[in-house]
């Protein structure tokens, strides 16, 4: 009974405050543009990027490399500090830079001006420890030179390798010859008898300044092949041999003992690269595509639309598809709430800009879209902004024409009906004081009564002499209701001298 009361308590002191009459009216939710997309509170392989408006776009994430099992380094070069992403090793970012203006993959790229490069040392249980022994391996990057000048070096690594009690000098390096990439090894690659051998490998294809190339060499340590690709075609191969060929004593990588050795990216190359990966794998299908093959998601959070039943009307999607990328949409749309960034309903496919009709109504609403590139995985589709437009289910009007007649234990209670299609009954709302409204002890029982859909209503059981206060409420069909204002509050005294 405390708590019935109190929540009446509540209902009224809420009624009496929400003001005259509202007409419903279309509003609109925008996300994107100026908001910069605040209520979107998952994404997954989706990202923003500035667009041709000028905000934020939603677009698919690139296709970066990720750490697999086999991955012994793997720079992004995303944003300072520059980090191996395995942890394998430390990265010295000093001579060179990140830049986010011309990236492959992800936010950032390394930038390089011929100053001494970036440092790469190696910490614990990678490739280039000390007495290391390596099987197949991969290593790839994307470049972007600015002039391709005679000599610029790429990639390179000095060290010793203690043979016969000797100091064997050890190097590999990757420069510019002729507009093209050349590999030279020397003493890097060690046969079983313990024999140094040297390499070198090139491409014959001229590069082309300021454009993106993919470079990849890889090792198979089983028949002794390295093989150089660029952009996934074979540029060069050759056997670790002593005969080259292959047959013939096969060589692998036998790093040296001291542990001062580094790794050295563009010492004194100009230009970009971008997610350099070294793996412990023979890569047989490299990643050429700006994105991946599969979909990103993006969720926004709950919207509130303040009242249950609310009728979404349409919502509409600014968005480029270019070439047969796609976007799916999704919604749920529910009176119930469970949190923050959940309904307990189930998804429902739509296409922006249809008209929803009856069918979408709910005081909760959320969205989500799946994004696809398109079939070279070089495309992404874009989102501008979206606008969700609804009109929300206002409670009925007020009563009027309210009128209250007392009588011999009872008072008798009328008022004009309201109009709108959707009123369901009346609430009648009695107290002992002005404007609260807990009575008690009549026969139709405490306030308030539903009294259904009627305009007039007669409460008897009473007490005689006892001055009363009544007022009176619509509710509509909504589930839960909502209800009008209070009618103007009237009074009345029951007198056993009236009818």
């Amino acid at each position: 009974m405390m708590y019935k009361k109190g929540y009446i308590f509540l209902l009224c002191f809420y009624l009496l405050l929400i003001g005259p009459f509202i007409i419903a009216e279309e509003q609109t939710i925008i996300l994107g543009r100026e908001d910069g997309w605040k209520a979107i509170t998952y994404l997954d392989g989706v990202n923003m990027k500035q667009g041709k408006w000028g905000f934020l776009d939603l677009v698919l994430d690139h296709g970066e490399y990720s750490v697999e099992q086999e991955t012994d380094l793997l720079l992004h070069f995303n944003r300072k500090p520059a980090q191996d992403e395995t942890g394998h090793y430390r990265v010295n970012l000093q001579k060179a830079g990140i830049s986010d203006k011309v990236p492959k993959l992800g936010k950032g790229t390394a930038v390089f001006q011929g100053r001494g490069g970036c440092g790469i040392i190696p910490q614990q249980n990678c490739l280039f420890s000390r007495g290391v022994v390596w099987n197949d391996f991969s290593i790839e990057f994307w470049l972007y030179p600015a002039s391709l000048s005679e000599g610029e070096t790429v990639i390179s690594w000095r060290g010793l390798r203690v043979a016969k009690n000797e100091l064997v000098p050890q190097s590999f390096e990757c420069r510019v010859e002729n507009r093209a990439l050349v590999w030279i090894f020397n003493n890097f690659f060690v046969s079983p008898e313990g024999s140094n051998y040297s390499f070198k490998l090139k491409g014959f294809t001229k590069l082309i300044p300021r454009k993106w190339h993919h470079h990849l060499l890889r090792f198979n340590s089983t028949e002794g092949i390295l093989e150089y690709l660029v952009d996934g075609i074979p540029e060069g191969v050759i056997y670790t041999t002593d005969t080259h060929s292959a047959t013939g004593s096969l060589a692998r990588p036998i790093l040296g003992e001291p542990d001062d050795a580094q790794l050295v990216i563009g010492k004194d190359f100009t230009g970009f690269l971008d997610e350099f990966r070294i793996s412990k794998t023979f890569i047989t299908k490299p990643h050429l595509n700006t994105y991946g093959a599969y979909s990103g998601t993006a969720v926004s959070r709950v919207f509130d639309l303040g009242y249950s039943g609310t009728r979404v009307k349409k919502i509409i999607a600014h968005l480029d598809k270019p070439h047969d990328s796609e976007i799916y949409f999704f919604y749920r749309c529910s009176d119930e709430y469970r949190s923050q960034n959940s309904l307990s309903v189930q998804w429902t496919q739509f296409v922006p800009g249809t008209d929803f009709k009856e069918n979408v109504r709910g005081r909760y609403l959320q969205l989500r879209v799946e994004m696809f590139p398109d079939g070279s995985q070089e495309y992404s589709p874009g989102i501008y902004q979206i606008d969700i437009i609804y009109e929300q289910d206002l409670p009925p009007i007020r009563p009027v024409g309210f009128s209250v007649i007392p009588g011999n234990g009872k008072v008798t209670l009328t008022w004009k009906r309201v109009t709108e299609e959707d009123v369901k009954g009346y609430l009648i709302f009695y107290g002992d004081r002005p404007l609260n409204y807990m009575g008690t002890g009549s026969d139709q029982g405490d306030s308030p009564i539903d009294v259904g859909n009627v305009d007039m209503f007669q409460i008897t059981g009473l007490n005689n002499g006892k001055l009363y206060y009544f007022s009176i409420v619509a509710y509509d069909s909504s589930t839960p209701p909502h209800l009008s204002e209070f009618a103007e509050e009237k009074s009345a005294r029951p007198s056993e001298v009236l009818e």
